[in-house]
């Protein structure tokens, strides 16, 4: 069995990203309205919508870009939303940096939150996406039927996360997850949801065990912990249920309950553990 790094494999294939529209973006101008456009930046390749004429804090772009990947390692895009200026150079409105994989978990739109700098720390607006990959690598996908009972298993932010089961279904060993407080989930998963944040980070995993279904929040710097699993024959497990949401906090994320439908087929109560921080 490799390292989950080794088991993030390079992207070949087609990527197609399509800026649909952003909202609420800072205003960088003084007078009329602005004409923003959007700047993508991934695999040593930029590429950037037409300018929306006039589209000032809420664009509407509906345009894909599209990137031709040969074995790229590349882990993180970084989009920026520019303001055509009269000048020689354009005004930066909002930048954000985010893994690939947010944007490659299935849904048909995701939602990314912009900021005021790349430092991550002034959040001013947001930009939908829709995204498509042909092509192979990136992250396992997760298992139709999980050898070890994991349902949902969720890495990031509230408004930045990402699909992590079949990542955890290849670092299950002895019939345990373990989560060594030596190493941040950044480092545990090899990649890193939003840059420079800690707080609101997290690992959010539901999984069955005994009949019952057990959440567990496993936080960016943690302690210790060793979450036990049921291994199964395969076939036994149904195909998981869609990711769970994340509730950002300042300090701990909050466990969101499984959808009724999986609740009712094993038990009316979900035993939830908070794993807590560590200490500085």
């Amino acid at each position: 069995m490799g390292t989950v790094i080794d088991d993030i494999l390079p992207l070949t294939g087609k990527l197609s990203i399509t800026c649909v529209k952003a909202n609420d973006i800072p205003k960088k101008q003084l007078m009329g309205k602005q004409d923003p456009y959007c700047i993508l930046d991934f695999g040593g390749q930029k590429k950037k919508t037409k300018v929306k004429k006039d589209g000032d804090r809420n664009p509407e772009w509906n345009e894909t870009l599209e990137f031709d990947l040969k074995d790229c390692d590349d882990r993180d895009i970084q989009i920026k939303v520019m303001n055509e200026m009269f000048g020689p150079l354009d005004a930066e409105c909002a930048v954000v940096k985010v893994p690939i994989y947010s944007l490659l978990g299935g849904e048909t739109e995701t939602w990314i939150p912009l900021y005021k700098k790349s430092s991550h720390e002034d959040e001013c607006g947001k930009i939908l996406f829709k995204t498509t990959f042909e092509g192979a690598g990136g992250l396992p996908p997760a298992p139709t039927s999980s050898r070890y009972g994991i349902v949902s298993a969720v890495y990031g932010t509230a408004k930045v996360r990402t699909d992590v089961r079949g990542l955890l279904e290849r670092k299950v060993a002895g019939g345990a997850l373990r989560f060594e407080s030596k190493r941040d989930l950044s480092s545990f998963f090899g990649f890193d949801p939003l840059n420079n944040h800690i707080i609101g980070k997290v690992l959010n995993l539901t999984y069955m065990k005994a009949g019952q279904v057990k959440a567990v929040t496993v936080p960016e710097r943690h302690e210790d912990t060793v979450v036990e699993l049921e291994e199964k024959s395969l076939g036994s497990v149904s195909k998981p249920a869609p990711a769970l949401a994340l509730v950002d906090t300042d300090v701990k994320a909050e466990v969101v309950a499984e959808p009724a439908a999986v609740v009712q087929k094993t038990t009316e109560t979900i035993e939830e553990v908070i794993v807590e921080e560590k200490a500085d």
